[in-house]
């Protein structure tokens, strides 16, 4: 069926026109803004919307230009060895992807992709760079996008067990045997309903589970990204002012004109707008988090997670058990309060054939809300090899040594933070307190005032910090858990610790303290540590670390 050369469908050329429009709005809604610049005499010969459309016919032609030559240059090929794809505009590329370093084959569909009926194939390879997918194949009908992944794993199969590729056939029965038979049994499906994980039942021996409308909302409402929305929205639409209004300093003071008159009428009405915009924020990052997650799908398969999600933009990844290093369950401050929880994954993605001992790592959410009673029975149905490690009650937290050395970890940071600058302020009011007036004392009492709240604040989150940091280990699992009003927890198996630390510096050592560090297989994971554990319990972690090497 795969012999010979095969090039892409015609949809290519149309799909990676709109597609290039779609990543460069921004830049042609700023060139067409730039386009008020234009003298007075010109746009009387050249009417403004004649000058747009011409814009936007140039555009198009370039790019239909473009993405029919890389059309005509792209094709791909599948040996008994290795996947070929050929392309390139100008400089002809030829890719060679033997199938044992493929890693992993995700189909994508984006809106436009969905528009047009066609989907991505993108494929992760060891020797790759771990930015984005190192080969892929546009535009291709989903059926045989299916059917390519499902060669090019049986080719791997054959290629990695040495097999003859004439016995295929029996091959393929063989391979979907044993996928099932692992399936079967420890296979149970698993369907989100409100904040449980619902009945259980099977489903061709999958590991099923989603969540619910209400989820996602509740997901978009606690995401903590409304700030961004408002932010992002005010940068986005800065190119819009100088297009639509002819006098675009005129349109920013009469903004700034409204904001006085707020201030005239009172705090209260100020503080309503706000709110406002801020419950709007909110409702767009809900419909957001809905757009993406909606039909969000994960499902456990032999030694594989399979994810879907999106609604205008169909995601499909595949996520290999073997290279998850570690496991985060985080819980930010509004979904601690509601009792959830998100949980991500940290995989190695690719390994760099130039290099030694050096890899990339890549961290995915496989889970973005769940009730955190639920963990325990989401991670044996999904994460088996992960489930029963220790948490909150299991850990061990810190002495009060530590609590003391927090707040005074805290007290030097608000040195710089509150010291300084009120120094400055009363510096400044004794210097100009001739002009100021009575205010002086009125300004020196409020910068007093904040500061002291500050400096309480701070000393209360150095206190939560100190409670919420923790550690716990048993014969199979590390985890470490941080955070002052959110909570983050850490799980690495303990035979992929590849570094273990214990540091003290001086003061540390005078308090029979230390820091304890640890970091996974993969060399390019960031530490995770705990601040001032018990010196001896230091020394037992290091040891339990140490003794399953010598043991290996």
């Amino acid at each position: 069926m795969f012999e010979g050369s095969h090039r892409l469908t015609k949809k290519y050329i149309p799909l990676s026109v709109a597609s290039s429009f779609k990543q460069s709005v921004w830049l042609l809604i700023a060139l067409l803004a730039s386009l008020r610049g234009i003298p007075d005499g010109l746009r009387e010969l050249v009417p403004m919307w004649l000058i747009i459309i011409g814009f936007f016919v140039l555009w198009l032609i370039v790019f239909s230009i473009i993405y029919s030559i890389a059309y005509i240059r792209f094709s791909w090929e599948i040996t008994d060895d290795e996947l070929h794809i050929y392309k390139g505009l100008i400089n002809r590329k030829r890719m060679h992807v033997p199938y044992k370093r493929i890693h992993s084959a995700n189909i994508d569909a984006g809106i436009f992709d969905r528009m047009f009926g066609v989907v991505t194939l993108k494929m992760d390879t060891a020797g790759g760079s771990g930015k984005g997918a190192d080969a892929q194949i546009p535009a291709l009908e989903r059926k045989v996008a299916e059917e390519i992944k499902n060669e090019i794993f049986r080719r791997k199969k054959i290629s990695e067990d040495g097999l003859d590729p004439n016995s295929s056939s029996d091959l393929r029965e063989n391979i979907d045997y044993e996928s099932e038979r692992l399936n079967s049994d420890i296979g149970v499906y698993f369907q989100g309903k409100d904040s449980n994980l619902g009945k259980v039942e099977n489903e061709k021996g999958a590991r099923k589970y989603s969540i619910s409308v209400f989820e996602l909302i509740l997901t978009g409402l606690s995401s903590g990204s409304t700030l961004l929305i408002i932010f992002s929205t005010l940068a986005a639409l800065s190119p819009l002012v100088g297009l639509l209004t002819p006098d675009p300093e005129a349109f920013y003071n009469s903004i700034g004109d409204v904001i006085l008159q707020l201030f005239n009428y009172g705090a209260v009405y100020l503080i309503v707008i706000v709110l406002i915009i801020l419950l709007f924020a909110m409702i767009f990052s809900a419909l957001g988090k809905m757009v993406t997650l909606w039909n969000f799908t994960i499902r456990r398969e032999g030694g594989s997670l399979e994810i879907s999600r999106g609604l205008l933009s169909k995601r499909n990844s595949s996520i290999s058990v073997a290279r998850i290093q570690a496991v985060r369950l985080r819980q930010g401050i509004l979904r601690r309060m509601i009792g959830y929880s998100e949980i991500s994954i940290e995989r190695v993605m690719t390994v760099m054939e130039n290099q030694n001992n050096s890899a990339s790592q890549v961290e995915k959410q496989i889970h973005p809300f769940i009730k955190k009673s639920k963990v325990d029975e989401f991670m044996r149905a999904m994460l088996p090899e992960f489930a029963e490690a220790p948490m909150d009650e299991r850990l061990n937290g810190l002495s009060r040594v530590a609590l003391r050395r927090s707040f005074l970890r805290y007290a030097r940071r608000s040195l710089i933070y509150l010291i300084i600058p009120l120094s400055a302020v009363f510096i400044m009011v004794r210097t100009f307190a001739a002009d100021i007036g009575d205010s002086a004392t009125i300004i020196q009492i409020l910068t007093a005032s904040v500061c002291l709240a500050v400096l309480i604040f701070i000393m209360i989150t150095a206190y939560f910090t100190y409670k919420g940091r923790a550690v716990g280990y048993d014969e199979k699992m590390l985890c470490m858990k941080e955070g002052a009003y959110s909570r983050n927890y850490t799980f690495i198996p303990r035979r992929k610790i590849q570094y273990a630390v214990k540091a003290q510096n001086p003061f540390q050592r005078l308090s029979k303290v230390a820091t304890i560090n640890a970091r996974s297989a993969a060399p390019t994971m960031r530490w995770v540590s705990t601040i001032d554990v018990d010196e001896d319990y230091a020394d037992e972690w290091l040891h339990w670390v140490e003794s399953y090497k010598a043991n290996k």
